[in-house]
């Protein structure tokens, strides 16, 4: 007897009255999800609204179209944990990489190779790396492949790496790669890298179209399509979003796989992708940066949930460019949690048959899609870069974005949302190319004031309201480091006042309710641009009619807060 038989289906209708009933008559659609990657989801889905028979929703996991994972190429069961080491000075990469290893690490992504093309220093770190039971992934720049061919060729190491994966800058092809390194089954000669699109903004959409596009510029290049699909890998980044990062890795496979189909490609070493993902350097901040430890998890969960074959979490205090072993310790034990206590080693694709992923998940892949054939009729991959196609196209999405963030609509805890004003930043410039760069500039520039800016909450009025509009405002002058203090004289309107004029603030909020600002803003501004006349006047909140109460400004939520942050703090 099926313990679902005492539970009557529920019809989509019915859960949408149940839901119209919760919202008290207000619109469905006030619940739907519109993403940045150009389509909405509904706030929920049943059975009835999901295709179950589309895109091999029904398929077994690791079957074509590898929509539910996928694990050849595997080292172990699961993926493979990797860690980032810099080789630019060999004996300090050396000594990281013994460390990762009695740590259990199974993968390593060595960078900075730019003033390391001695063979010497090669042999020195890759001697300290067993290719016989851990992998590397390799980034840098192309002109020391040569290098590492002659070394891995003299170390007879072809057939012993289990897996080898170059990734070369944005703006190359690595086709002409595939004849030089190894011809191992196990090496993935052809990296196709797009975590730049992160860095600048892009959407999940736009890697995966831009996956597809450089692929297709890969097969041109090399002359045959086979030839290449058995030699790709690819690295993505991780993004925040969790269900979009699950439903990305998944549609990515599809679209593989489909490309593969059109190419007559077989085999399902070369129809199924393998896939490098590593945490976003986009979406971590400087502030409050431990943060970034909750970031780096659950972007790791998604990459793991959505199937990648190999994972790298990042330092939390990457963006300082201060890791160390400390915090390497705790991107690695991330993994280790994740896989030895969390369990997540062992389910394939546990987010199957999940009705709002897997229409997430055909959203993305029609929608990837559609882009990148747009991106073959415009001429491919290279001609889009060269003309400004693809730069116009991730500057409107990094805008959009940005703007999001500048109106704190995407919140970035610690940052834009719940900072704690107190901590600073003094180590020089901050670095771009991330969502928050902006707010942290103008906290960075507030820290090395010789005078931090100070604000007085003059809280009166009902308790719960100017409680809630002090918090907002607490907050929100947070995000530029300024300093709040609040009434302690709660008796009366004047009181609270008298309190203000005593602290000689520079910034001064009222907070209240509506009804009490009809009251008494005008009066209260009156007597404090009297009393403290360079006073900044500030309302938290934006009620009917505010204009004339003698402010100067207000808060109120959906404001571009990086804008008004940024005129007071050059004002106080």
């Amino acid at each position: 007897m099926s313990l679902f038989d005492a539970f009557p289906p529920i019809s989509p209708a019915e859960w949408q009255e149940k839901i119209t009933t919760d919202l008290k008559g207000k619109p469905l659609s006030r619940l739907d999800w519109h993403l940045p990657e150009g389509f909405t989801m509904p706030p929920f889905l049943t059975q009835e609204q999901t295709d179950l028979t589309a895109g091999g929703i029904n398929s077994a996991p690791g079957a074509f179209p590898y929509r539910r994972g996928n694990f050849f190429n595997a080292i172990d069961q699961g993926w493979q944990m990797v860690q980032d080491i810099s080789v630019h000075q060999p004996a300090e990469a050396k000594a990281r990489i013994s460390e990762a290893l009695n740590a259990e690490i199974a993968a390593f992504r060595l960078y900075d190779w730019s003033e390391t093309h001695n063979p010497a220093q090669l042999a020195e770190v890759l001697g300290a790396v067993d290719t016989r039971y851990h992998a590397l992934h390799l980034s840098g720049s192309q002109d020391w492949v040569p290098t590492l061919a002659s070394y891995l060729e003299r170390h007879s190491l072809e057939a012993n790496l289990l897996t080898g994966t170059f990734f070369g800058p944005e703006d190359q092809l690595s086709a002409s790669l595939i004849d030089i390194l190894p011809s191992s089954p196990y090496f993935r000669t052809a990296g196709i890298s797009v975590t730049g699109v992160d860095d600048a903004g892009g959407t999940a959409v736009h890697q995966l179209a831009f996956a597809l596009a450089k692929t297709v510029e890969e097969i041109q290049a090399y002359g045959s399509a086979e030839g290449v699909f058995e030699k790709l890998a690819f690295h993505f980044p991780i993004g925040s979003h969790f269900l979009v990062e699950i439903a990305k890795f998944r549609a990515f496979r599809m679209l593989v796989a489909r490309l593969a189909e059109v190419y007559e490609v077989e085999g399902h070493e070369a129809r199924s992708p393998f896939v490098v993902a590593s945490t976003s350097r986009w979406n971590k901040t400087l502030y409050d940066a431990h943060n970034n430890l909750l970031r780096t998890t659950t972007e790791a969960m998604a990459a793991i949930l959505g199937g990648a074959h190999a994972v790298n979490v990042r330092a939390f205090d990457v963006v300082k460019q201060a890791e160390n072993a400390f915090s390497s310790r705790l991107a690695r034990n991330i993994q280790h949690l994740l896989k030895h206590e969390a369990y997540l080693s062992h389910v394939q694709d546990p987010a199957g048959g999940s009705y709002y992923l897997e229409s997430l998940t055909d959203n993305l892949a029609e929608t990837a899609w559609k882009l990148f054939q747009e991106i073959e009729q415009k001429g491919g991959y290279l001609t889009c870069q060269q003309d400004g196609t693809l730069a116009d196209w991730l500057r409107e999405s990094r805008e959009a974005k940005e703007k999001a963030i500048h109106h704190r609509k995407q919140v970035f805890v610690g940052v834009n949302q719940y900072p704690d004003p107190q901590e600073t930043y003094l180590e020089g410039k901050v670095p771009n190319g991330r969502g928050m760069a902006a707010f942290e500039q103008l906290r960075a520039k507030v820290d090395q004031l010789p005078q931090r800016p100070e604000a007085f909450l003059l809280m009166f009025g009902k308790p719960a309201m100017r409680s809630a509009r002090a918090n907002f405002a607490r907050n929100l002058l947070g995000a530029a480091g300024i300093m709040s203090k609040e009434t302690t004289q709660l008796g009366s309107p004047r009181s609270a006042m008298l309190e203000a004029i005593e602290t000689k603030a520079a910034i001064v909020v009222l907070c209240a309710d509506d009804a009490s600002y009809d009251e008494y803003a005008s009066q209260l501004a009156d007597q404090l641009h009297t009393q403290l006349q360079e006073v900044t006047l500030l309302l938290a909140g934006r009620p009917e009619g505010w204009e004339g109460y003698g402010m100067d400004d207000c808060l109120y939520a959906g404001m571009d807060a990086l804008s008004f942050l940024t005129q007071l703090t050059q004002s106080a």
